[in-house]
């Protein structure tokens, strides 16, 4: 059977030759991918063609461990960064240096915005004019009231003249009568005499003794006469029967007026106090709407000053200039949402590493990893594979180009200060360990057609079951125990 690897699973496939023609078809065999396998047995040390005595030496049978382990390098990298967009259009004042290391809620960014400045004065203005004119709202209540008072007083005194008018329109007065009689007798007597003279006038006229100017002079008076003694006969008239209908009905149109005029007044004293409350209550949305627009406001300018969301390094994004792609700097000038910075959460770390071809198929997701950095080699770290990428690289981005290598992906299941973006790592996955095994060299266990064997201390030949292996020793299930003396090969060794 060959063991092929794919990224879900080791398929099994039989071959009908040694130039392995694959039978079946798989949708995971592409062109260009590298397969290996056996036919019969797993790989072993080759046998020697001839092992020269003079290169063997004893070695002692003895208890140990071994363990059997992949090796390989990896780089800490973040799987998350975070982008900083600009809040506000503005200009950028200060600004954190590609690759500082900063801490959740340092500043990283200063942005500057003359727009938002200038808004902030006009609505701290604004709340400072709304809070002025609620509190001469009980002023300004206590004024308008007292007016109406004033007005509500004018009013019921004027009600009282009215109806005390009214009430003389509708009584008779002895006085205004008798003024009115006395008055009529004279106009009576006065027009007697001017009768007399009327006729006396005639006659000297016609006589031509006097003129008819003088004439007409005497005629003037007695008309004149006679519309007193008219005006004096509806006066003891009214006198005596009081005022009349005309003159009552105005005095009780104006006693009507005064107590419209007044309840007028009352109405109006209530509905300017609820005018004032709706003012009042109008000016405190227009003092609320304003205190929240001033503190949206703050908070834009608070935003202008950028914190870093997460711990981690600063990156400098770039854009485009008149002279193509630059960095962004300080005294750029910064449209609304534009991104200008990216932090690396080094919270959320995790390695990529590199492992050698011929090691694909003996790893899987879920295997547990141990790491180390090269200056701390005892300080282990644990992880586990949560990738596995099938694609096969010429050399290693580690920068070893001796033999192909696919990447893994790794997850920390831990957290330090040292898992930093880019940071290095070397990394081992144990396969097996063994304790209290008997361990040989691989330099004593040689193979032939018949299988595995050992030359013991006597030169004799005896086979051995072989339990595991790694690329140094061996461990042996049975055919040898401990203390027992074999030759090893010193040129193989070497």
């Amino acid at each position: 059977p060959v063991a092929v690897y794919s990224r879900w699973d080791i398929k099994k496939i039989r071959s009908i030759s040694c130039s392995a023609c694959i039978t079946g078809g798989d949708r995971h065999f592409l062109p260009n991918l590298t397969v290996w396998g056996w036919l019969g047995k797993p790989p072993s040390p080759p046998p020697d063609p001839e092992i020269a005595k003079d290169s063997l030496c004893p070695h002692t049978v003895s208890l140990g461990s071994m363990k059997k382990k992949i090796e390989g390098s990896a780089e800490f990298y973040s799987r998350k960064t975070v982008m900083i967009p600009s809040p506000y259009a503005g200009q950028i004042e200060s600004l954190a240096t590609d690759g500082d290391s900063v801490s959740t809620g340092e500043i990283i960014a200063v942005l500057t915005a003359s727009d938002l400045d200038k808004n902030l004065k006009n609505r701290e203005s604004l709340v400072r004019q709304k809070s002025a004119e609620i509190s001469l709202i009980p002023a300004e209540r206590e004024k308008l009231l007292l007016e109406l008072k004033i007005r509500i007083a004018d009013l019921e005194k004027k009600l009282r003249i009215a109806d005390s008018e009214h009430f003389l329109a509708i009584t008779p007065d002895d006085y205004e009568i008798e003024k009115a009689e006395s008055g009529l007798t004279k106009l009576n007597r006065t027009r007697n005499i001017l009768l007399k003279k009327h006729q006396s006038d005639k006659e000297l006229l016609s006589g031509g003794y006097i003129s008819y100017f003088e004439y007409l002079q005497n005629l003037d008076n007695l008309q004149q006469n006679s519309i007193e003694i008219s005006i004096m006969s509806y006066d003891l008239e009214r006198a005596r029967q009081g005022d009349g209908a005309l003159e009552r009905l105005g005095k009780e149109k104006e006693l009507v007026l005064a107590k419209a005029r007044l309840d007028e007044a009352l109405v109006q004293e209530q509905h300017q106090s609820r005018i004032l409350d709706l003012k009042e209550k109008d000016l405190t949305l227009q003092l609320k709407n304003a205190e929240s627009k001033l503190d949206s406001t703050r908070r834009c300018i608070e935003s202008m000053t950028c914190r870093s969301p997460a711990s981690g390094y600063v990156l400098r994004l770039e854009q485009w200039t008149n002279s193509g792609l630059e960095k962004f700097k300080e005294g750029d000038q910064i449209r609304r949402y534009s991104s200008f910075l990216a932090i690396t959460d080094i919270s959320q770390v995790s390695l990529k590493g590199y492992l050698r071809e011929k090691f694909l198929s003996q790893v899987s997701i879920g295997q547990k990893v141990r790491f180390f950095f090269s200056n701390s080699p005892h300080q282990m770290y644990n992880g586990v594979i949560s990738e596995i990428i099938p694609f096969i690289m010429d050399e290693s981005p580690m920068g070893d180009s001796s033999s192909r290598y696919f990447q893994v992906n790794i997850n920390p299941l831990e957290q330090s200060p040292r898992f930093q973006p880019e940071s290095q790592v070397n990394f081992e996955i144990i396969q097996a360990e063994y304790d209290k095994s008997l361990i040989i060299p691989l330099s004593g266990l040689f193979h032939d057609t018949s299988g595995f064997f050992i030359i013991t201390a006597n030169g004799e030949k005896k086979k051995v079951e072989v339990m595991d292996s790694n690329q140094e020793t061996a461990v042996i299930s049975s055919g040898l125990s401990e203390g027992d003396r074999i030759m090893i090969n010193e040129s193989r060794e070497k």
